[in-house]
């Protein structure tokens, strides 16, 4: 049925049975539940396995996807199964009936950034052009410290933090992250301009990668090129600006979190502090904020009469930040790592002490009592 199981394909082996079993244990528990008395839910549940049995089909298939592995590693990035099932997805919010909970140690993946990097790492090592998606992706995870490398290059679910890395990862970052750049789309530079970052932070006399010395200055001539680009490419001056109307979004912010002191752009210290508040407290729903919205809702006429408790719940189920997806989620991990990188800033210029710290708005005090928790 699988065709030719080709040596190639045995690696990803247990990140495909590890979506395999959790997808068919969310399956089994709403069919012993009967599907919640739902055939919209049985549709539902019973769509999603199918629809990754088959993804994990053409993944280990001797055809070897490349949009299939990539989607399913991002679906090992995402708990896609956890995801899924999370209650504030504006589906249960609006039919709570129809969920169900399910422990989440029996959906959770422990090595889910190692299962996700097996499989980008496949479609990688196809000689089938330079795949700049998985390259970003592999990248993605080793910067963040979420897999690391022994010396042979093996792949390891990152036991520590320690942030320095071994001879091995800086060798596969300098490829990865220059194939992340072969495709002309928007955020395609920032892995490679955050791994210059920090080979021109390391306090050593010599940069040896790949058995080459690389100069420091080509280095950061490097960086200032691709960070203007990338600058320009993601519209970064109009969404710094609150009169172009265009909100901060997540490029931005990881081009905010790399700035550093070659400074290849002027700073704007008040713009990029509103930029991050921004950003931040449309991602983080807090008390405050809905607190907020519902005094002025309550304060519009056409909810004159609506049941406050009601109004509340709907105001909440609103401002969720959970969303189905089959792309990359943000989730609160994501924006702790971003938040980290950011605070970089604070190196730059100390006018950014205060915005790190938690000074000013109580929403915003909220928002930083999130990320700092």
């Amino acid at each position: 049925m699988l065709g030719r199981l080709l040596p190639q394909s045995r690696p990803v082996l247990p990140a495909l049975l590890a979506l395999a079993d959790r997808a068919r244990l969310r399956l089994e528990h709403y069919q012993v539940r009967d599907w919640m008395g739902s055939g919209t839910m049985r549709f539902l549940v019973e769509s999603s396995y199918v629809a990754k049995l088959l993804s994990i089909y053409a993944a280990f298939h001797e055809g070897a996807s490349g949009a299939a592995l990539n989607m399913l590693g991002c679906f090992c990035q995402n708990q896609q199964e956890l995801l899924e099932n999370n209650p504030e997805l504006t589906f249960f919010q609006q039919n709570p009936h129809l969920h169900s909970p399910i422990p989440q140690e029996a959906l959770l993946d422990k090595d889910h950034a190692l299962h996700a990097w097996q499989l980008y790492l496949r479609i990688y090592q196809i000689q089938r052009g330079l795949q700049p998606y998985s390259a970003r992706c592999l990248a993605d995870l080793l910067l963040r410290r979420q897999v690391r490398l022994d010396g042979s290059g093996e792949a390891l679910t990152s036991p520590d933090q320690d942030p320095s890395f071994n001879q091995a990862e800086p060798d596969f970052l300098w490829e990865a992250t220059n194939r992340s750049c072969s495709r002309e789309n928007k955020g395609n530079q920032l892995c490679r301009i955050r791994f210059l970052n920090e080979l021109l932070e390391r306090q050593e006399p010599e940069l040896y990668i790949q058995g080459t010395v690389r100069d420091r200055v080509s280095l950061e001539q490097e960086l200032e090129r691709r960070y203007r680009r990338e600058w320009e490419d993601c519209q970064c001056a109009a969404r710094l600006r609150k009169d172009e109307g265009y909100p901060p979004d997540l490029f931005t912010i990881m081009l905010l979190a790399e700035y550093g002191p070659l400074r290849p752009v002027p700073m704007e210290v008040e713009a990029w502090k509103s930029a991050i508040r921004t950003f931040y407290q449309a991602q983080i729903p807090t008390p405050a904020r809905l607190e907020k919205k519902l005094s002025e809702a309550l304060r519009d006429p056409r909810n004159r009469g609506a049941d406050r408790d009601a109004l509340c719940e709907r105001l909440r189920a609103d401002l969720s930040r959970v969303r189905y997806t089959t792309g990359y989620h943000l989730d609160m991990d994501g924006l702790r790592l971003h938040w980290d990188r950011l605070s970089r800033l604070t190196r730059v210029s100390p006018e950014f002490d205060a915005l790190f710290h938690g000074q000013g708005t109580l929403e915003w005090r909220q928002v930083v009592d999130c990320l700092t928790a």
